[in-house]
This record gives C-alpha cells, structure tokens and sequence, in this order.
C-alpha cells in the first residue's frame, strides 16, 4: 500500500496522495485510479470567465438572476469604495474576454459555414 491519508491508504501504483472514493459497488478508489477530473479541470475558457462573473456579480448583491455588465449594481453596505471599484473592473474585465471568445467561435463557425455552402454549390446542388 502506498502514501495514507484520512481515511484508506491508495494503492503505491498511483504513487499519489489522496482519498479513497466509494464509487462502484463495493470497491473504493481514489480521483487518480477512475481517472477523474475535477470540475474545474473540465470548464472551457468560456465557461471560466462566465462562472468568475457570476461569482463578481453575487459579491456585488446580485441575487439569482445574471445582471447585464453595463448595468452594475449599487456598492453594497459596508463595501469599501475601492474593493467595489476593483470588482466591478474584473467583472468588465471578465466579460470582455467572454465576448472575445465568443466573436473568435461566431466567426469560425461563419467561416465553416461558407466552406460547407462553397463545397455544395461546387457539387451543383
């Protein structure tokens, strides 16, 4: 057996440190053994600066539901004037690089899209 943590010790093949997981039937294994990723490990760059705005967002009071970037909310009681500043440029920040993002996709599946329409026309449909 290899490196122990709380709980079960993971098997000295992983060589890595970590928790065993009850995950199937009645084996127990670690994130490393069934090959997982945290869900962090999983988000697109897309996805990221979205889920960091939300996070902005519900710091500036924001309740369930996403706020438009140009309409900020007003600086919540007892925020300091400066941290409220900080936050709402990150949010611009973040929102910007979103819609970067976002343009490059559009263009690419434009261009995909006249590829696709070039190709059938040269097909004479």
């Amino acid at each position: 057996m290899g490196a122990s943590g709380r709980g079960s010790p993971v098997p000295a093949a992983t060589g890595a440190r970590a928790l065993y997981l009850p995950l199937t039937h009645d084996r127990f294994r670690c994130r490393h053994c069934h090959k997982l990723a945290y869900g962090s490990q999983q988000v697109t760059p897309q996805e990221r600066h979205w889920l960091r705005s939300r996070a902005i967002q519900r710091r500036l009071g924001a309740d369930g539901a996403a706020i438009a970037p140009w309409h900020l909310p007003t600086r919540p009681k007892g925020m300091h004037a400066r941290t409220y500043a900080r936050l709402c440029d990150a949010l611009l920040d973040h929102e910007r690089e979103r819609e970067a993002i976002l343009t490059v996709q559009l263009r690419r599946l434009v261009a995909r899209a006249d590829r696709l329409r070039a190709r059938q026309e040269s097909w004479g449909r």
